[in-house]
């Protein structure tokens, strides 16, 4: 008898965010002013530790993905008012489409040499690591 099942190679896979790419901020800033909200990107920046602190609370308190919960402290902080809670549905709805989370951390702990040291590659058929999203500029590629 003749086994014909197909075995699939090892896979790895990253949750990009905040591991392999971050909030962009400057997306951010001009998403919010495709809805006339001109806000700049460093206004953002200065509300971004208390967003993040929130986060981190919510996560800890086992509130799940307090994807709005940041998203509405950043809005707060950056002075947006009363509009933020229809920005950040508005966002949430987006995010599918223009992710907010793609400017690229360089080399994240020193992923490059992980995972392209020698002795990784062998255990797999395909590696790859892309450049900013929509780009195939800078993706690295190894094939077995």
């Amino acid at each position: 008898m003749r086994y014909n099942r197909i075995i699939s190679p090892p896979v790895v896979t990253f949750d990009a965010g905040q591991t392999l790419v971050e909030l962009d901020l400057d997306v951010l800033a001009r998403r919010l002013g495709e809805r006339g909200r001109d806000v700049p990107a460093r206004a953002l920046e200065a509300a971004a530790p208390a967003g993040w602190a929130r986060y981190d609370a919510l996560v800890k308190a086992g509130a799940g993905h307090p994807w709005k919960a940041l998203m509405t402290t950043l809005l707060e902080g950056a002075g947006l008012g009363e509009d933020v809670p229809a920005l950040v549905d508005w966002l949430w709805s987006e995010q599918p489409r223009q992710n907010l989370w793609r400017k690229p951390i360089p080399d994240p702990d020193g992923l490059d040499a992980h995972v392209y040291a020698p002795g990784w590659q062998e255990q797999f058929d395909r590696m790859d690591q892309a450049g900013p999203f929509g780009e195939r500029e800078g993706t690295k590629s190894w094939r077995r």
